[in-house]
């Protein structure tokens, strides 16, 4: 788990294990997503061992997975910004920002990548796009 700017309540961890089982590696936090429109909404986005999930919560407290990729249908991992993340997945894309996301968020999903996929060859990983350019791209720990 992460630490958050907005802790998640107990029925919100409960959801998360629900939805991936026992994964003690699985970062899960709030962030704001920016949809087609320019609307921004909060999401709790979740990176488990092998999918990443954007979930809503509902006007009336409940939560539903609104997107569902699995690591391996991650085409590109692209920040232009410290604070925003965007992860294209062969059919959709989740826009995602908060304070340092860019810092943090291409590193974690890099590494559950990695960590499923030792045997790929760089070419199957998704592309890592970080702009500008003078920004440090992040540092993957190498996969045994």
């Amino acid at each position: 788990c992460s630490m958050s700017n907005k802790p998640l309540s107990e029925g919100e961890k409960k959801f998360v294990h629900d939805l991936i089982g026992d994964d003690p590696d699985a970062w899960y936090e709030w962030v704001n997503k920016t949809n087609a429109k320019l609307v921004v909404q909060s999401r709790l986005l979740v990176v488990s061992k092998y999918r990443i999930f954007s979930i809503k919560r509902t006007t009336t407290g409940k939560k539903r997975v609104q997107r569902e990729g699995h690591l391996f249908s991650l085409k590109e991992i692209y920040s232009d910004d410290i604070d925003r993340v965007v992860l294209h997945f062969k059919d959709f894309k989740i826009d995602v920002s908060r304070k340092l996301l860019g810092t943090e968020l291409p590193r974690i999903v890099l590494q559950h990548f990695y960590l499923i996929s030792y045997t790929f060859s760089s070419a199957d990983s998704p592309k890592l796009t970080i702009l500008p350019v003078d920004r440090v791209p992040p540092s993957v720990e190498p996969v045994d």
